[in-house]
């Protein structure tokens, strides 16, 4: 009687302290998203690592820093590098630091981070959907990576105390795993492996790891849009600064001469009279692996047409045989047809003004940018065969 009496207790002990599943992890989700707006202002500084496995070796990339200050209830602002996109009971506008004359409002969707998503592309900050959550939790799960909508809140922890310490949201591609401080409420780290993503080849995975800090926003930092003098623009891409010596829309192109990978040089001066396709990508990028056979078709599409279809490897951590090899394999791999271009030391991609991959240039007969794209959202082969066909039209 002793001993089942004691097995017992632990067995009820084990079912308080480790994992519940069900409409119970949806309930956690939404304790989760609470604890993250108590407390307003607040400042969340996401810190994400990404860990690219293919064969050999994973390749590790540079931190990658976005903050998120929590205003008021459907308020903030979320910052990564040069952008700032401000929310405002829904509505998302978009800035660039030294582009004082423009903004771009994003398309409305059911969250801010859905809006968010759309406009710059690949976003992969959890916190930006349960800090501005949907009412429906599942929703909200869907919402926390741009590279995988198909998260459902899954299975969550306590301790014996009760407090929510781990809550996982799982998808047939990945398991993205909180650890909740148990004393806040707050996630404090998370790990998410991205099995075979979309674009990649089979036996490859994307592993994606966050930690956050927490703190009082500065007093000093503009917290609200102000439009004054500013125009709108449909497309963040087209943020550009005044003076910017890049590749710019209306402009002309910069020059491009590069090695290709099956031998001989191209250079773009001598498809003057055709309309040219230029995009900068890397065998690390998850969004350029989508956009590469999207490109590919493209060019099967205006195979009869005056256009050319160019792919410009840039920003590899390797050189020489093995960035060949690696960019061989990538090209096989996605049955390539296309030119593909080594741009060994970025110099070519830094002079056209690349910041972030993909990036994709449309060029009129006339040597001019007639349209340029950062990313490859859901639209990106309509919004190129647009600006081709467009491209093909004779000047007025």
């Amino acid at each position: 009687m002793i001993a089942a009496f004691r097995i017992t207790v632990v067995f009820l002990v084990l079912a308080q302290a480790t994992a519940a599943w069900g409409d119970d992890a949806a309930a956690a989700l939404v304790e989760t998203c609470k604890a993250l707006r108590s407390n307003e202002p607040v400042r969340m500084t996401s810190t994400l690592t990404l860990e690219s496995t293919r064969s050999g070796p994973p390749v590790t990339l540079d931190p990658i820093t976005a903050v998120i200050d929590r205003t008021g209830p459907g308020t903030g602002v979320f910052r990564i590098g040069e952008y700032d996109a401000y929310i405002s009971d829904g509505e998302v506008i978009v800035i660039r630091d030294g582009v004082d004359d423009a903004y771009v409002r994003c398309h409305r969707e059911s969250i801010p981070a859905a809006s968010i998503h759309r406009a710059m592309a690949s976003c992969p900050f959890p916190l930006l959907a349960m800090s501005f959550p949907a009412e429906d939790p599942k929703q909200t799960a869907a919402r926390l990576h741009s590279e995988l909508d198909t998260l459902e809140p899954r299975s969550f922890e306590r301790d014996d105390q009760g407090r929510l310490t781990a809550l996982t949201c799982s998808s047939p591609s990945g398991d993205l795993v909180f650890q909740i401080d148990p004393e806040t409420g707050r996630p404090g780290s998370a790990v998410l492996k991205h099995r075979d993503p979309e674009g990649m080849p089979a036996g490859s995975s994307v592993t994606y790891r966050w930690n956050w800090t927490y703190q009082a926003p500065p007093e000093d930092e503009a917290m609200t849009f102000t439009r004054g003098r500013r125009f709108r623009l449909d497309r963040v891409s087209a943020l550009k600064r005044s003076g910017e010596t890049t590749a710019t829309t209306g402009g002309e192109a910069p020059a491009l001469r590069l090695p290709a990978l099956d031998g001989g040089m191209i250079d773009l001066a001598r498809l003057r009279g055709r309309v040219v396709v230029v995009d900068f990508w890397a065998t690390w990028c998850g969004p350029c692996r989508r956009a590469l056979p999207q490109l590919q078709t493209l060019a099967d599409e205006m195979a009869e047409e005056p256009v050319t279809v160019l792919t410009v490897d840039c920003f590899e951590r390797t050189s020489g045989a093995a960035l060949r090899d690696a960019v061989s394999k990538m090209v096989k791999d996605l049955d390539l047809r296309l030119p593909v271009l080594l741009d060994e030391q970025g110099d070519v991609a830094r002079a056209w003004g690349v910041r972030g991959i993909p990036a994709t240039f449309v060029i009129d007969p006339k040597g001019r940018i007639s349209a340029s794209h950062t990313g490859a959202g859901p639209d990106y082969l309509q919004q190129l065969r647009e600006d081709v066909v467009s491209a093909l039209q004779p000047a007025p």
